[in-house]
């Protein structure tokens, strides 16, 4: 999170728009990866496409947005 933080903080933006920047940089991140384990593990043991939402959406969710909010809340940036 510190590296994906360090390129949105390199922008030229107000702090708001970081903030929400971060947050859907993160969000998108995990859902990909989610989506990813899927298609490598998931394929094999849970063949059906729900299975898919199922791990791309809950990686979304909790490591990717609360996860980025609770990321900004417990750091002080400059």
């Amino acid at each position: 999170m510190k590296a994906l933080w360090s390129f949105v903080d390199e922008l030229e933006l107000s702090y708001i728009m970081k903030n929400k920047l971060f947050l859907l940089f993160s969000t998108l991140i995990s859902l990909f990866l989610g989506a990813a384990l899927w298609c490598f593990l998931g394929r094999f043991i849970l063949p059906e496409i729900e299975w898919l939402f199922c791990f791309a959406l809950f990686a979304a969710t909790f490591p990717g947005f609360f996860g980025g909010i609770l990321y900004l809340y417990d750091n002080e940036f400059a």
